[in-house]
């Protein structure tokens, strides 16, 4: 068996299986929602200014992306829970609205929706 763990580590796609499931990366949760986003592990979008959305995510808390604005009523109640980020990517791949958990999963991409950021909020 050693063996051939160790001849299937020598292939690429061998050492990308071991890699993923060793990292974790192949993990993706069962959350609501349509976007393809949803569930796994937060993109690490470069920022404006520099900084990548991972580095904001050091503090435990969680992040929404609300680059248009349109949801920071809601997220007032949370905010000693949450950072809000009001940049855009600059790369223009990243949905208009994002919530990280702050485990660095994603718990609501797309458009901006209040009644499903209120659900994600509760939960």
């Amino acid at each position: 068996m050693c063996e051939v763990v160790s001849e299937l580590t020598r292939t690429t796609d061998g050492a990308t299986y071991f890699a993923k499931r060793i990292s974790g990366v192949w993990q993706h949760y069962d959350l609501p929602g349509e976007h393809p986003l949803v569930g796994t592990g937060a993109p690490d979008y470069e920022l404006t200014g520099g900084t990548h959305f991972a580095d904001h995510l050091h503090d435990g808390r969680a992040l929404p992306l609300d680059p248009s604005g349109a949801l920071p009523d809601l997220a007032a109640g949370y905010r000693d829970r949450m950072r809000t980020i009001t940049t855009a990517p600059p790369c223009g791949k990243a949905p208009p609205a994002l919530f990280v958990r702050p485990d660095g999963y994603v718990a609501l991409a797309g458009e901006p929706d209040r009644h499903a950021l209120e659900m994600v909020l509760k939960t």
